[in-house]
């Protein structure tokens, strides 16, 4: 809900939503290709853990420079 709000970082948030979703659509297709699921959940966890270091630095630049 907060990184949804904040100016900062817009673009990126909905880069990695997208691949997200695309990893969730993925994984449901698991049910039919099961073979692919072990991949699509590395790819999620790393897409997330990337999105939070990106945006915690951006956020961090934008708090520095408005004081």
């Amino acid at each position: 809900m907060y990184a949804r709000r904040e100016r900062a970082g817009k673009t990126l948030n909905w880069v990695f939503f997208s691949l997200l979703i695309l990893c969730f659509i993925g994984m449901a297709l698991t049910v039919f290709f099961p073979l692919i699921g072990g991949l699509l959940q590395r790819s999620f966890y790393v897409f997330v853990s990337i999105w939070g270091a990106l945006f915690t630095l951006q956020l961090v630049r934008n708090e520095k420079q408005q004081l």
